[in-house]
């Protein structure tokens, strides 16, 4: 996330705590529940829906799952856009723009991924009717739903529905970079 300081930060941590907060809620679950689901700390997840801590892209990420929504679901797109990145396992996702009104239009997340070489990485599922589309730079990877991956590389895309584990890995020893799309429907 773009580093921000002072009342509009405190403002925009309040906001997404709030929406974290309602969302949990709605779905039924505990704060322990959601935590565990997410892999975050319960003491992390209690600073959150409180407004006290500033959440990370990779932190907010974890929680759209376990919500069963996208990122635009927890943060207000006029006021606060995230910039950052996500890393884990050699893979880094830097998001770039969050396109679409939730709830009204479908929303499409768009990032930079990038698979250093050789690397491997699962993610878990997205909610139902999610779709991902990655669009290869540099490089080849070999991307997509477990047991349905795809093989891509410059120039061109692969599509998927991401309501399933999906894996990322790059091959022939070079890092893959490509432009990666989301969409969640309205």
């Amino acid at each position: 996330m773009e580093e921000q300081s002072g009342p509009a930060a405190a403002e925009a941590a309040a906001t997404v705590g709030h929406r974290i907060t309602d969302l949990r809620r709605a779905a039924g679950l505990s704060l322990s529940e959601l935590a565990r689901r997410a892999g975050l700390g319960k003491g992390t997840l209690s600073e959150l829906e409180a407004g006290h801590r500033n959440p990370t892209l990779g932190t907010l990420y974890a929680l759209t799952a376990p919500l069963g929504v996208g990122l635009a679901s927890l943060i207000d797109l006029g006021d606060f856009r995230p910039r950052g990145a996500a890393s884990g396992d050699g893979v880094n996702a830097i998001l770039l723009d969050v396109l679409g009104e939730p709830g009204i239009t479908a929303v499409t997340e768009v990032y930079r991924l990038v698979i250093e070489g050789g690397a491997h990485r699962s993610s878990p599922a997205h909610g139902a009717g999610v779709r991902e589309q990655l669009t290869g730079v540099t490089g080849v990877a070999v991307v997509g739903r477990v047991g349905a991956e795809q093989r891509v590389g410059p120039g061109e895309t692969v599509c998927w529905m991401s309501d399933v584990q999906q894996s990322f890995t790059a091959v022939g020893g070079q890092p893959a970079v490509g432009v990666l799309l989301i969409t969640h429907p309205s």
